[in-house]
């Protein structure tokens, strides 16, 4: 089981902007601060980090209109192939926010259990 200290800075970042539902440029500019610091190689890696952390289960994607719909795994790669929708104001970049799962909350909560020792 992934515990907090597993994971890098930008993606506990990711995880606190997924603790607050809010959208995915949130993501980038909870780490990198200020917009002209913000290229693609900061994007990349918050996509990365994004990623990954769908891949472990800890957070998932919505749409923001009527109902607040999950993402589809179809829908989640379009995103994640869209580096518009990671800078603010750029075409997309409002319309879908991060949330946490059961998982990623307990992992969030800090109340995961220690790995086993081999």
């Amino acid at each position: 089981m992934v515990t907090w200290p597993d994971l890098d800075d930008v993606a506990q970042n990711v995880m606190i902007i997924a603790s607050e539902e809010g959208v995915i440029w949130e993501a980038c500019a909870s780490w990198v601060p200020e917009p002209g610091h913000r290229g693609t190689a900061e994007i990349e890696r918050t996509r990365s980090s994004v990623a990954q952390l769908v891949q472990l289960g800890l957070v998932r994607m919505y749409r923001l209109s009527a109902g607040n719909p999950d993402l589809t795994d179809v829908e989640v790669v379009s995103v994640m192939n869209d580096q518009r929708r990671w800078v603010y104001d750029q075409g997309g970049s409002h319309d879908v926010a991060l949330y946490l799962t059961d998982l990623g909350e307990t992992v969030y909560r800090g109340a995961a259990a220690e790995k086993p020792t081999s």
